[in-house]
């Protein structure tokens, strides 16, 4: 694929990384200033079937209260889709890569019916994914700057601060896990940056018009 091709590509994974961070920062607004208690939280009322499966008591009702987890699924699954028709950050060979994040945000597409265990499934695929990817990133050096920290950070924070937590609390830590939507969006950041990057370079590259002799 051409850079000039890539542009557009970049544009959709960079809105959707962006709408798909703010999602998940909207998850915090309860906790931090609305006084919310994580037991309240409707993905926790649930009931097992198929032996470790948990099916959600009530779907309708936290479909409505939980719509922005949906949203954020669709979003990034919209966006990992776009990096890796684009090859991006990883290089065409690579791009393989994006398939383990892709695959962690149809898990999430479920979690409001079954949270257990789409949801840490559905979160483990996009971490570790996002975390090869940005190791990847910087062996191919495609995205250059600060740019190239966002696929990583977007990987890491889930295994330095949402795994350790949720170890010594035993529950999600729901008051924590929104923070993640900062990393989200700067990856969608980056991505705009490297698309506006191309098009500066390919409309330097392009020569200019001559004027037709009379």
């Amino acid at each position: 694929m051409t850079n000039e091709a890539k542009i557009p590509y970049l544009n959709r994974a960079a809105l959707g990384y962006m709408a798909g961070g703010l999602c998940v920062l909207y998850g915090g607004i309860s906790y931090w200033f609305l006084g919310a208690d994580i037991h309240d939280d409707p993905l926790l009322k649930s009931h097992h079937v198929w032996g470790i499966v948990k099916q959600i008591n009530d779907f309708p009702t936290t479909l409505g209260q939980c719509w922005y987890v949906e949203m954020a699924a669709i979003t990034m699954l919209v966006a990992h889709y776009a990096l890796w028709k684009t090859g991006e950050p990883t290089g065409m060979g690579r791009r393989g890569l994006l398939l383990l994040p892709l695959a962690g945000s149809v898990c999430h597409l479920v979690v409001p019916l079954f949270p257990f265990p789409f949801a840490p499934l559905g979160t483990v695929l996009n971490a570790l994914g996002m975390l090869i990817v940005g190791i990847a990133a910087f062996r191919v050096g495609l995205w250059t700057g600060w740019q190239r920290f966002a696929p990583l950070g977007m990987g890491l924070f889930n295994f330095t601060v949402q795994l350790p937590l949720l170890l010594i609390l035993h529950t999600p830590p729901y008051q924590v896990i929104p923070v993640w939507g900062v990393f989200i969006f700067l990856v969608g950041l980056a991505a705009r940056q490297r698309a506006q990057a191309l098009g500066a370079a390919a409309a330097t590259a392009t020569p200019p018009l001559r004027a037709m002799p009379l």
